[in-house]
């Protein structure tokens, strides 16, 4: 995994005028494979995933499934949990507001209740972060952070009105919709005992038929996303509980430690005991 940030701050600056939305950070991010548990306590992220050889990104926001096509915007708000795992590349565009202008957004008509948001990339979308981003070195001159707050509400108007043309039937879309409930049960209760039969057969598959389905929007197969979501939320646990290797492996329901360190280090190349020394090493 490899990561670069370029953030500029604005917080703090002097603006000429009152404009109601003022941005608190903005930058880009270049991502090779990424790994993210926990919650966004004190910001409103709008990330503008812009490029990735990956189709879409999965993303779990409350115990629900987001299945969304390259390029999107995801927005990332307090108090839901956020869980995603990715090995790909991607690129994006940032733009961040402190948690107190929750409001000013939603007044403003900025859909606060959608989570994920597939766009077309056009010209005017283009333009609008080149904009942004060619003023970034001379933030701390006059009027220059009061137009960055207003280029940003723009660019987020302009993707809330230039969305994807959705190419799928409606028994494409109620599929879909079908197997995002499934991989959300999934992820809310992947240490229980899943009677995956019981599952299929609720949700209106054949047990060929949800397969063939699943292949479609997840690469590993049923069996290996609960053991990824399961690992996920072991490396949560080693990295904010003071949980022992033995009480992690009880919670998440494997049937010995042994057993639990092998699929361990399968997933992360290291032992959870060798995980949580790395972790704290870094701090």
């Amino acid at each position: 995994m490899s990561k670069t940030i370029d953030i500029t701050s604005l917080q703090g600056l002097k603006r000429r005028f009152q404009f109601p939305l003022q941005v608190k950070n903005v930058g880009t991010i270049r991502l090779t494979g990424d790994r993210y548990h926990g919650t966004h306590p004190h910001n409103i992220e709008f990330c503008i995933r812009l490029k990735s050889p990956e189709a879409k990104a999965i993303d779990t926001v409350g115990g629900k499934t987001y299945s969304t096509l390259f390029p999107h915007l995801f927005i990332k708000q307090p108090p839901l949990v956020h869980k995603y795992n990715f090995s790909a590349n991607r690129e994006a565009f940032f733009i961040i507001y402190p948690l107190e202008a929750k409001g000013a957004l939603s007044a403003l008509g900025v859909p606060m209740t959608e989570c994920a948001v597939a766009f077309e990339l056009n010209r005017k979308i283009t333009r609008l972060i080149a904009e942004i981003t060619s003023l970034l070195p001379d933030v701390r001159l006059p009027g220059i952070a009061d137009e960055i707050d207003i280029l940003s509400y723009t660019l987020l108007c302009t993707i809330f009105n230039s969305p994807r043309k959705n190419h799928m039937d409606d028994g494409s879309r109620e599929e879909e919709e079908r197997i995002m409930k499934i991989s959300s049960y999934f992820q809310r209760h992947h240490s229980d005992p899943i009677d995956l039969d019981e599952i299929i057969r609720k949700n209106g598959f054949s047990r060929r038929g949800f397969y063939r389905c699943w292949k479609r929007y997840f690469p590993l197969s049923p069996a290996r996303f609960l053991m990824k979501s399961r690992m996920e939320e072991a490396c949560y646990l080693l990295e904010n509980q003071e949980l022992s290797i033995n009480e992690i492996a009880s919670r998440l329901h494997f049937p010995d430690t042994a057993y639990f360190i092998v699929m361990f280090k399968r997933y992360n190349y290291m032992t959870p005991l060798r995980y949580r020394k790395k972790l704290r090493q870094s701090l």
